[in-house]
């Protein structure tokens, strides 16, 4: 191999180390503004993990082909350290902007959809129950004219029996 290479493949894994501590970064603003139960963190702090262990490996067979060495490990150290030391402060403060700015266009779309929304539902439940009305109440009474008329028959033949 060649310095080149060799400088390549190290400053790839420190890159690794440096995108890794970004994931942890966003993995944590998004889990302090959901305050999710204990259940869905263990389900969540699962999915980071198995992300960022694929993300590792994809990168080490790209960067590599695979080969897992000492310099390896140092070097995602490294990248990681390097990323909570430098860079973890400013990209928390980027990614709680972004994530506020995110759930502000969620809200203001939610209160948009509910503007145009409701009235139509309410227009929509309405003309329902007068349908409802409309067919419900002449279908009780045919059915209470009918019970009414099953009991008459019924005494009638009752007083009409021989036996």
């Amino acid at each position: 191999m060649s310095a080149e290479s060799d400088f390549y493949i190290l400053s790839s894994l420190i890159a690794i180390g440096l995108v890794m501590g970004i994931f942890f970064d966003i993995y944590h603003v998004i889990k302090s503004f959901c305050r999710a139960r204990r259940r869905l963190n263990i389900i969540t702090d699962f999915f980071l993990w198995m992300t960022i262990t694929l993300f590792v490996a994809f990168g080490l067979i790209f960067i590599n082909w695979g080969e897992v060495r000492l310099y390896v490990f140092l070097a995602i150290g490294l990248g990681l350290l390097s990323y909570y030391l430098f860079l973890s402060s400013t990209c928390r403060k980027v990614i709680v902007f972004l994530v506020r700015k995110v759930l502000t266009l969620l809200t203001f779309f939610r209160k948009i959809c509910s503007t145009i929304f409701n009235p139509l539902l309410t227009t929509i439940k309405k003309l329902l129950l007068f349908i409802k009305k409309i067919i419900y109440i002449p279908v009780k009474k045919l059915k209470d004219f009918k019970s009414k008329i099953n009991k008459n028959l019924k005494k009638f033949i009752d007083k009409s029996r021989i036996f």
